[in-house]
């Protein structure tokens, strides 16, 4: 017999209070014809019988993207059915939209064996996962596999990734922020020279090539997965910033986002089943006061952007 806890949460003070169990792996939470799983990197929802209608939402980008985890107490009133919702397991570094393309062209297996005898990757770095109609949820007890019904990308690896290219056989790769930071202590000298000799910068990609890019990708992923796509645009703003003049500084960064955000949103008028979370009007709504910068925000925040995103679930009839 587990206890009862209360927890304090939205979710409780809506429905009162509910059973509750942790394992080692994931919460159990049960309540008023409903039951919930949380794990490391999923949420299962559902209410109503089991063989009702199942939607799955497969989140891959940047640290924005979590805030659709959110979702499950915004919509549990008005859910039928199941809801898990599952975050990549391969981060930022590989969810730029030229790496996206490149797995989905593929990447020769000498190649990735190369790479990852020399370099400290995820599992399914260079495989096409993002293309996959559906996905697993090794996290939960729950049934699987679950339908790609939302996929959510993020503007954000576009928007301040750097990738390097082989120089002889022209793949790119993203060795991620914590492996450069081990590169910057010059611990291994011989690595450095290999890396340099092997790999050319290409620095962070430029407006026009991600327009192209999404151009590709967004018919590919409706055509492989059958999906819709949700994509987060970026805060253009940075907080705690007190310059008041620009005459004397740099505005790249800024007029940089500034310039992503109205290509993604000429995108979407552009391509069906594209849709923009507008994460810049819905946190300069919210304010900025506590944010650390333009792109890692608190939760509260990522309340409110969950919330824009279950109004536009609502209006391509996903809920």
């Amino acid at each position: 017999m587990h206890p009862r806890r209360s927890l304090g949460s939205r979710l409780e003070r809506r429905l009162g209070e509910y059973f509750r169990r942790v394992t080692p792996d994931f919460v159990e939470e049960r309540g008023p014809g409903w039951v919930s799983y949380r794990g490391s990197r999923s949420i299962f929802l559902r209410k109503g019988p089991s063989d009702a209608p199942r939607r799955g939402i497969y989140l891959r980008g940047a640290c924005d993207v979590p805030s659709l985890f959110m979702l499950a107490p915004i919509v549990i009133d008005e859910l039928e059915g199941s809801l898990c919702i599952r975050q990549s397991g391969n981060g930022v570094s590989d969810a730029r939209s030229d790496l996206l393309l490149q797995s989905y062209a593929g990447v020769p297996e000498d190649f990735v064996q190369e790479i990852r005898e020399r370099f400290s990757l995820a599992k399914e770095y260079f495989e096409p996962t993002l293309l996959e109609p559906t996905f697993d949820v090794p996290d939960l007890p729950v049934e699987g596999p679950y339908p790609k019904t939302v996929i959510v990308l993020s503007i954000l690896p576009d928007l301040s990734r750097t990738v390097y290219r082989h120089r002889e056989r022209g793949y790119l790769l993203d060795p991620g922020a914590a492996w450069l930071n081990e590169m910057a202590r010059f611990r291994d000298l011989s690595f450095v020279e290999w890396f340099k000799e092997t790999f050319e910068p290409l620095g962070r990609i430029e407006v026009e090539e991600f327009r192209a890019n999404y151009r590709r990708l967004i018919p590919l992923i409706r055509q492989e997965t059958g999906s819709h796509v949700l994509m987060l645009n970026s805060l253009e703003i940075e907080p705690f910033d007190p310059t008041h003049d620009y005459s004397v500084r740099n505005a790249s960064s800024a007029s940089r986002r500034r310039r992503f955000n109205l290509t993604l949103a000429e995108l979407a008028e552009e391509l069906e089943h594209l849709h923009v979370v507008d994460v810049d009007r819905v946190l300069k709504e919210e304010g900025v006061e506590g944010q650390v910068d333009f792109s890692h925000f608190p939760v509260e925040r990522m309340r409110a952007v969950a919330f824009e995103a279950a109004n536009i679930l609502r209006g391509i009839g996903v809920l």
